[in-house]
Order: structure tokens, then C-alpha cells, then sequence
């Protein structure tokens, strides 16, 4: 019997030891939900066109689903979310005899699904991530102003179109970014910067013809987002 009460006291470590872990698994929820906002810092509206300064917004939600209990290494990311995306081009000089001031609009509806790698560096930890973006566009349309100059007279540019309709729609693309996520309690907070592309290139057409196709039009963005996750 002493034998029996030795063990007996010898074991109790281990088995708590074992439960304390098996408890720890079974607490470990690996979905974790937050939101996030930012705007389009930079961007183009025709493919053959260069990246530049932008303004706008973007907001949505965060479903996140992390394999390991820690919140570090994989983890996939569903953030549906609307992102309005605006930008000014400039053709010519202003006050000279060419002068076009054209402002564009692109609004959509986004639903990327992402595969996210964090480092486990602690309460700061820096990520990247990358994945697919499905994305439904609910509005494009541009304003033109300025004015052109001939040898006689200038005449004065004033116009715009709905174009929502009549360009194309690039729907599949793709997401990707670098970031981190800082833990502040219980709350983590992502800040990211991100690259918003279509995933198909464009045919090369001539838009700016009498009978525009906009077929090249091709909406690509940098945009800065942050956010928190429960």
C-alpha cells in the first residue's frame, strides 16, 4: 500500500501537468474577428498608365482562422469589404493653351480570401500575406475640365460619363501586402500596406477614340489599412 500511495503521489505532477495542456487545447479558439479601415494612397486607372498619388477609403471585416494557438504563423483571412478608390489625372500645363483635368471614380464591393504568415517576435509581429480578391465594382465614372487653345480661340472642356456599363470588369485579382500586429491586451491590432491588382491583363485598345471601348482600363491601388481583432 505504501508503494501504491508513492506512485500515486509520484504521478499527480505529470497528470496535472497533462491536464493543464489538454485544457489549453480545448480553450484554444482559432477564429478570431475584427474590423478594419484605410484609403488608397496610390494607384492608375488605364494599365499603360503610371502609379500615382490617390485618395478614397476602404472598410470591412476580419474573419481570421489561426492554426496555431499562439497568434503567430498561418493563418487564412475572409475580409469582405467596400473600398471607394478616386484619383486626378492632369494631361498638359495649367493656365496654358492645353490644359484636361480628368476625375475618376471607382467604387466595389471586395471579398479577397488571403493566406497570412506572422512571425513570433512577441507583442510586435511583422507579417506578409498574400491570396486571391473577388471583387464586384458598383461604380465607375469620370469629370473632365479645362480648356484647349487653337489658333483663333480656346474652348472650354466640360464633361463626363458613367462608364460603369461600358468598361470592363475585372473581377478576379489578386491581394498582397506586408504588415504587422501589435497586441494591445487582449485586442490585436493589424497595420498593413497593401497591393490591389487584377489578375488578368487588360487588351490594349485605343480608349481615348471617338467610340472609347475602355477596354485597358485597369483599376490597381496601394492602399494603407489598420484595424482590431478580438
Amino acid at each position: 500500500m505504501r508503494h501504491l500511495y508513492g506512485f500515486i503521489i509520484a504521478i499527480l505532477p505529470v497528470f496535472a501537468y497533462g491536464q493543464d495542456v489538454a485544457f489549453k487545447k480545448q480553450s484554444h479558439n482559432p477564429w478570431k474577428f475584427g474590423v478594419f479601415a484605410g484609403r488608397p494612397v496610390a494607384g492608375k486607372i488605364y494599365d499603360s498608365g503610371k502609379m500615382k498619388s490617390a485618395s478614397g477609403l476602404s472598410a470591412g471585416l476580419d474573419l481570421g482562422y489561426y492554426f496555431e494557438a499562439r497568434k503567430c504563423g498561418p493563418s487564412l483571412h475572409f475580409q469582405p469589404g467596400f473600398i471607394a478608390f478616386k484619383k486626378t489625372e492632369i494631361d498638359g500645363v495649367e493656365n496654358s493653351s492645353y490644359y484636361i483635368e480628368s476625375k475618376w471614380k471607382w467604387e466595389a464591393v471586395h471579398l479577397p480570401l488571403t493566406f497570412r504568415y506572422t512571425l513570433p517576435t512577441g507583442t510586435v509581429r511583422p507579417f506578409v500575406e498574400v491570396g486571391m480578391n473577388f471583387r464586384l465594382r458598383t461604380a465607375y465614372s469620370f469629370r473632365r475640365s479645362g480648356t484647349i487653345c487653337g489658333f483663333i480661340s480656346c474652348n472650354a472642356v466640360d464633361g463626363g460619363a458613367d462608364i460603369q456599363n461600358v468598361a470592363r470588369k475585372d473581377k478576379l485579382g489578386i491581394l498582397a501586402g506586408v504588415g504587422v500586429e501589435v497586441d494591445a491586451g487582449k485586442i490585436t491590432i493589424p497595420l498593413s500596406v497593401r497591393l490591389v491588382d487584377s489578375f488578368l491583363q487588360p487588351k490594349d485598345s485605343g480608349d481615348q477614340g471617338p467610340t472609347p471601348t475602355y477596354s485597358n482600363l485597369r483599376t490597381k491601388f496601394i492602399q494603407v489599412t489598420a484595424g482590431f481583432s478580438l
